[in-house]
């Protein structure tokens, strides 16, 4: 288990940090990284993201305008 991902710690992840950190658990091995975050997301009633099939790994990196 990844020690960032202790349920002590988790508790203070902000949503977005939470959700992001699921998506990056379900990818790898240890199931235990996945039940601790599960386990954050049903204590505060998030529903994980659904799986982005043929899309892991593909984010839109061009910067926000700033407009005028």
């Amino acid at each position: 288990m990844n020690p960032m991902l202790d349920p002590d710690l988790i508790e203070y992840m902000d949503d977005q940090t939470l959700l992001a950190a699921y998506a990056m658990a379900t990818g790898a091995v240890d199931r235990d990284d996945i039940a601790a975050i599960s386990g954050e997301l049903a204590r505060r009633n998030l529903m994980p993201p659904p799986p982005m099939s043929g899309l892991a790994g593909r984010f839109d990196m061009r910067p926000a305008s700033l407009g005028a």
